[in-house]
């Protein structure tokens, strides 16, 4: 069976300026961003977790626009 996976995940960088025309569209690899853990007695390769700061700018510009997101559809 044909599955057409290549191991890497899309993003888009420059997203912080307002220009679309500025934007990037990539590639990132997946590995990159895997780490081994230990489940059932096996190491398994896994996506290593990032907890978000809740007291960070970032959660704090997202807590400022999501009833709107979410109102207007927006995400």
């Amino acid at each position: 069976m044909l599955r057409r996976c290549s191991g890497y995940m899309s993003c888009i960088k420059n997203l912080g300026n307002p220009n679309p025309e500025k934007w990037v569209a990539a590639g990132c690899p997946l590995p990159a961003m895997m780490g081994l853990e230990r489940r059932k007695g096996k190491d398994k390769p896994v996506i290593t977790k990032a907890l978000v700061k809740l007291d960070g700018a970032m959660f704090k510009c997202l807590e400022a626009v999501r009833r709107k997101w979410a109102y207007l559809d927006c995400y």
